[in-house]
Formats: structure tokens, sequence, C-alpha cells
């Protein structure tokens, strides 16, 4: 069985820089064989992220195409590609 991309999205309680604490949801990127283990790892590294209550909102199946991991880095960038295909003979694209 292969593994599939989920996002999750948590909601907790975070610290910004000026010590000001707010209620923010953050969406993150985990290869998973279940909703199960997804659910599992998230919680476990968000316990291990932070020490205050935190609440999964939201986890589905992500529709990626192709992912591409950005070396030495635990962040990953969602983007979309557009490609544009130029014809000779008619100079249209």
């Amino acid at each position: 069985m292969s593994a599939t991309w989920y996002e999750c999205k948590v909601k907790y309680r975070k610290t910004h820089e000026t010590g000001e604490q707010k209620v923010t949801t953050d969406t993150y990127l985990l290869d998973a064989v279940s909703y199960t283990e997804a659910e599992s790892r998230i919680t476990e590294e968000m316990a291990a992220y932070t020490s205050e209550e935190f609440r999964i909102t939201n986890i589905k199946v992500a529709n990626f195409a192709e992912v591409h991991p950005f070396e030495n880095s635990d962040r990953w960038f969602k983007s979309k590609v557009s490609l544009i295909a130029l014809d000779e003979e008619s100079g249209k694209e």
C-alpha cells in the first residue's frame, strides 16, 4: 500500500514575536497510509511543537499532481504551475 498526501488543519494558540497570543489555524502536509495515521502523526508533531491545547479541524487528501521536496528543510510550499505552449506555425499561444 502506498502513502498518500494529507493536508491537516490545526487550530492552536500561537505566541507572536510581539508576545501577543492569538488563535491561528495552520495547514500541515503529511504522507500517511490512512486518515487514522495522519491524525496520529499530526497529533504527535503538534504535541512536540506546542504545550498548549490544539484542535485538528480538518484532514483531507491532498490533490497534488507532483511533490518536490525542498532540500534541508522541514517546510513545503504549494504552488500552481501553468504551462503555455506556442504554436510556431500560427504564432498563437
